[in-house]
């Protein structure tokens, strides 16, 4: 992926299209850690802004004949109004769904009022049925006293402003896994590999 010509981009669109279409799935947090990681010209030091992001989701978009769902960060802007702003341009380049963080700044998580109303804002700019809004809570990330017990009750607020699925990075332990599974109502979202130790996709399945 590495291997870009002089234009900087087609070497690494290639084979990422290929990928998602031999195994006929959609591309969707590879976008946020690939851009923002300067491989499809985002800054090495891991920021972009919101415009250059959707550029990128752009060009993906374009090349690829699957769904794409997009990693927005926090939403790029720190009002509701501007989550909005950001979901409704990612739709109109036919994202089909996309991550919304809870974050802050580095360590903190937003406060939990704030998050619901930035999801609220999300939903309406892209109805349920046509974006598949994943909301993303960091309690484990940031080392939150009791990630446990601070997920399950964001994730239950998140649903109702309108989150179709979970997503929480940071989690290892199988059975903690498992436990959020039971707990929360709705889809749950791991990153497999981000922390030790690393769970085989049957593991997670079951």
């Amino acid at each position: 992926l590495r291997t870009v010509d002089s234009g900087g981009q087609a070497a690494l669109l290639a084979p990422t299209e290929v990928l998602a279409q031999q195994h006929h799935r959609s591309i969707s947090a590879l976008l946020g850690d690939l851009a923002s990681g300067g491989m499809l010209g985002g800054a090495a030091d891991g920021t972009m802004e919101g415009p250059e992001m959707l550029d990128c989701i752009a060009r993906i978009v374009s090349a690829v004949a699957c769904p794409v769902s997009a990693d927005l960060e926090s939403g790029y802007g720190a009002t509701a109004g501007h989550v909005a702003a950001t979901v409704a341009a990612a739709v109109r380049l036919g994202v089909v769904g996309g991550n919304l963080e809870d974050v802050s700044r580095p360590g903190e998580l937003l406060p939990i009022e704030a998050a619901c109303e930035r999801l609220e804002a999300a939903r309406a700019a892209a109805p349920a049925g046509s974006f598949v809004l994943n909301a993303r809570t960091d309690a484990y990330m940031i080392r939150h006293p009791d990630a446990f017990a601070e997920t399950v009750r964001r994730a239950e607020r998140y649903l109702a402003a309108g989150a179709d699925c979970i997503f929480v990075p940071g989690v290892a332990a199988a059975e903690e896994i498992g436990r959020l599974t039971a707990a929360i109502g709705a889809p749950v979202n791991v990153v497999a590999g981000l922390v030790e130790p690393v769970l085989d996709a049957a593991t997670l399945r079951s």
